[in-house]
């Protein structure tokens, strides 16, 4: 997956010469929390920097709120280009989006600007990031509860946990949504979200298959694990 799929292609711009307020009443208005700061409108600029919330906010006396009217308009009048980040760390639109994840993580960075060579193609939150993980996952926005039964499973190393998964799905009349093998804290496991027939058969399947059951969650509510069997 690519940071293209998820970026936000039209993302907000500032100019350097704006003034600190302004750019303080356009993320209030807009509820952002970044910034980039561009020497032209839009993607049609050459990325500049970037500029927080939290960069605004320590430019603001202790006691205007920099999301508040007030802030807006008596707030400091000096150009953003003075309390941005210049040459801020970038990806392009190809960049892989685990790659883009461990930059956010490893930096702790809230946004990344995504770029063409010089030119702005979009940027990235952490949101954009929660976003594809819950597609990933196979979660339906507007939906209260996660319909079918998601298992977590230790499995061993190098183990081929998606044919098992596909064999007893089928066997118990289910519809495999979505398999994903991690490494945590030491412990190989799989997560397999299936859709349909018997969930307590596809849970007693993994069992009897000689796995240990960790997690069972069926239609969003938690089951403990042993129930199944």
């Amino acid at each position: 997956m690519l940071v293209a799929m998820w970026m936000t292609d039209d993302p907000a711009t500032v100019r350097p010469t704006a003034t600190i307020a302004d750019a303080a009443e356009q993320m209030s208005r807009r509820r952002f929390r970044h910034l980039l700061v561009t020497d032209r409108p839009g993607k049609e600029g050459e990325l500049l920097g970037i500029v927080s919330l939290r960069d605004l906010a320590r430019a603001f006396p202790p006691h205007i709120n920099p999301l508040s009217a007030a802030g807006w308009t008596d707030g400091p009048r000096q150009p953003v280009g003075e309390v941005m980040t210049r040459q801020p760390c970038t990806v392009t639109p190809e960049t892989t989006l685990e790659d883009a994840a461990r930059l956010l993580l490893e930096r702790k960075f809230g946004a990344l600007p995504v770029v063409r060579g010089k030119r702005l193609a979009g940027i990235l939150t952490e949101a954009d990031v929660f976003k594809a993980l819950l597609e990933i996952i196979g979660f339906i926005p507007g939906e209260t509860a996660s319909p079918g039964v998601r298992v977590t499973f230790d499995v061993l190393e190098g183990e081929n946990a998606i044919a098992l998964i596909v064999e007893l799905a089928r066997t118990h009349g289910m519809r495999v949504a979505s398999v994903l093998t991690m490494e945590h804290r030491g412990r190989h496991l799989a997560v397999a979200r299936v859709l349909g027939g018997m969930a307590d058969g596809f849970v007693g399947g993994v069992w009897s298959s000689g796995h240990r059951v960790l997690s069972v969650v069926v239609d969003g509510e938690h089951r403990p694990p042993s129930d199944a069997t």
